[in-house]
């Protein structure tokens, strides 16, 4: 339709976002709209304030799509020479939220034993970030090989040399960086 690709191209649309709103908005794009002023209040109930920004925004936005997604933010500001304070209500189409960040990782190690004759273990562990350290790591792998282990260092290795050995305290998170790459750490008795 030739009046949506003119409402693109003077739009410049640049995101998906920007193009849904777009879009969602288009039959109320077309028609002509009144010019109303933005309602602001500082001593009213915020209820009130809302209701008259909520029927301004009806008068320039009347359809289906208003009346099931289109929403409210309150915003208030205060002067800080008078501290007068201002309250609006501004509609709303979409609101973007963030997205939440997976709270653990896991970690990829190889377990070398003092008896050598004793075969070495594979270890994919699970921990959570910004709180589990080296210390939770030894005391995972002692739960798991269901024995005591002694003294297990966790360090990674490079092309047949020791780059780094971690301290107890260091957080798996920030060996799990520097070993991402490599695959090549190991927890040794």
């Amino acid at each position: 339709d030739k009046r949506k690709s003119r409402m693109f191209f003077f739009f410049k649309q640049k995101t998906a976002y920007e193009i849904s709103a777009c879009l969602v908005g288009s039959e109320m794009c077309i028609r002509d709209r009144p010019y109303t002023e933005v309602v602001e209040g500082s001593t009213e109930p915020d209820e009130e304030i809302a209701k008259k920004a909520w029927i301004n925004h009806l008068k320039r936005n009347q359809s289906i799509i208003v009346d099931l997604m289109h929403g409210q933010y309150k915003s208030q500001l205060t002067c800080p020479n008078c501290s007068k304070i201002s309250t609006t209500f501004d509609p709303f189409l979409m609101c973007s939220l963030p997205i939440p960040v997976k709270e653990y990782k896991t970690l990829q190690f190889q377990i070398i034993l003092k008896d050598i004759h004793q075969k070495g273990y594979k270890f994919q562990i699970e921990f959570q970030l910004q709180k589990d350290t080296v210390r939770d790591l030894k005391e995972r792998v002692r739960e798991r090989i269901k024995r005591q282990l002694n003294d297990l260092e966790l360090i990674l290795i490079t092309q047949r040399e020791i780059e780094e050995t971690f301290r107890d305290d260091e957080m798996l998170e920030d060996i799990r960086k520097k070993a991402q790459y490599t695959r090549n750490l190991y927890c040794i008795e």
